[in-house]
């Protein structure tokens, strides 16, 4: 509806307030504090600071601008949901936002809660190009090696 507005008066509403570059990025908080939680309140504005994908240590075109809908004229889009007694099923798409030269054709989340206390996460990825990814959580547990 926002953008039908735009499009009818001639406005740029998208730069009117704050962007983090956290398309499909969540937070799971349970059992009284937060397993999953979203550390992207630096001064930077990265993906690497919350829970995403990096795509070879990248991100978003647009990371670090005050407002990263200025240069940026592609969105995420939410693909697909579903509520139900049973489950809430979520797929959220942000290829288009990630680096041009990463030629990127999905970067697909799809986030599945039988409302039992278990969340599913599957990520989606395809490019014209190989890839090394990394799949950002961040938490305030440390980990450990073994």
């Amino acid at each position: 509806m926002a953008n039908e507005m735009d499009n009818e008066k001639g406005w740029n509403t998208k730069s009117l307030g704050h962007q983090h570059a956290d398309n499909n990025s969540f937070i799971l908080h349970g059992f009284g504090e937060y397993q999953a939680l979203d550390e992207g309140y630096s001064r930077q504005i990265k993906v690497s600071d919350h829970n995403m994908i990096l795509v070879d240590g990248q991100g978003y075109e647009t990371e670090n601008l005050d407002d990263i809908w200025v240069e940026n004229k592609n969105i995420g889009e939410v693909k697909e949901f579903l509520n139900s007694k049973e489950l809430t099923y979520i797929c959220g798409e942000t290829a288009p936002l990630y680096k041009k030269s990463l030629n990127m054709k999905r970067i697909r989340r799809h986030v599945i809660t039988s409302m039992r206390n278990y969340y599913i996460v599957i990520d989606e990825l395809d490019s014209t190009d190989e890839h090394n990814y990394s799949w950002n959580i961040h938490t305030d547990y440390k980990g450990s090696k073994e």
